[in-house]
């Protein structure tokens, strides 16, 4: 049992650094106008979002390539489901430097359930079911959607030979990241071959829960 454990938190670990990372993509508004000067068209405004406002994505990706080039003993196939995304409130935020300035920002609730389908996953030559569950809260700061904070826990559980009642847990994590400044994913407005960097510090803690 305890060899499956180490294998499944290496196979989790790639998730975290896959698509985990960047589960939530903030979309660009479609509200596009002319550049005043005529050069190209530029976005109008950031994204105006209010409490209760939800989306659902359909989620799926591909691990393959990536365990294969980490040597972990196990294969999964594409895992599939649903990405819920929720404004759970909006108000004021504390940055997380030694200003300790207040901006107005976005609280983001993300939940997703994910499987790899009945057999869908072999896991120490054990075929089965391996299940994900993904629970998020982001902070985001309005005036430019840059990411202030961000936490998700991940329960990875495997059901061998796809047999329900025999699903045991393999993980529970939980990942805490802070940004110093907060991480920007675009500078607004933007206009066709803009380029930006930017330089921030982020510090991350990864917690491995009590087993249930």
């Amino acid at each position: 049992m305890e060899t499956r454990r180490c294998a499944a938190v290496g196979l989790l670990l790639l998730f975290v650094l896959a698509p985990f990372g960047s589960m939530v993509q903030v979309e660009l508004p479609e509200s596009i106008v002319p550049a005043r000067s005529g050069g190209a068209p530029a976005v109008d405004e950031v994204p105006t979002w209010r409490a209760g406002d939800t989306w659902v994505y359909e989620t799926g990706f591909d691990v393959a390539n990536l365990i294969a080039n980490a040597g972990v003993s196990a294969s999964v196939s594409t895992l599939e489901g649903d990405t819920t995304m929720e404004v759970a409130s909006v108000g004021l935020m504390t940055m997380n430097d030694a200003s300790g300035t207040s901006v107005v920002g976005y609280t983001m609730d993300i939940d997703g359930a994910f499987t790899s389908g009945n057999s869908g996953a072999t896991l120490q030559g054990t075929s089965g079911r391996l299940d994900i569950t993904y629970t998020g809260r982001d902070t985001v700061r309005a005036s430019d959607m840059a990411m202030i904070t961000s936490e998700f826990d991940l329960l990875v559980e495997f059901a061998p030979f796809n047999i329900g009642w025999l699903a045991f847990e393999l993980a529970d994590l939980t990942f805490t990241t802070t940004y110093d400044p907060p991480q920007e994913s675009r500078d607004h407005p933007v206009r066709t071959g803009d380029n930006w960097s930017q330089t921030y510090t982020a510090e991350t803690t990864a917690n491995d829960l009590p087993r249930r």
